[in-house]
């Protein structure tokens, strides 16, 4: 789901971890196209450090999600 399409809840953590998590997400495939087509060495390994860290980042969302469900109003 694209983030500039998704709803608030109004539920401030959980709308932070839900928006973060797809940033981070966007960033994962940013990088990865980097690594997957560019050609500059730096870059590359700044994008294999970004993938590394934000997969942890949103692993760390998926588990506060999981254990936080959206209230229905």
């Amino acid at each position: 789901m694209d983030h500039k399409h998704m709803k608030m809840t109004g539920d401030q953590d959980y709308d932070f971890a839900l928006m973060m998590r797809m940033h981070h997400i966007q960033g994962v495939k940013m990088a990865q196209k980097e690594i997957d087509k560019g050609r500059d060495p730096d870059m590359r390994a700044a994008a294999k450090k970004i993938v590394e860290a934000q997969k942890k980042e949103i692993a760390k969302f998926d588990k506060w999600l999981a254990a936080h469900p959206r209230k229905s109003k």
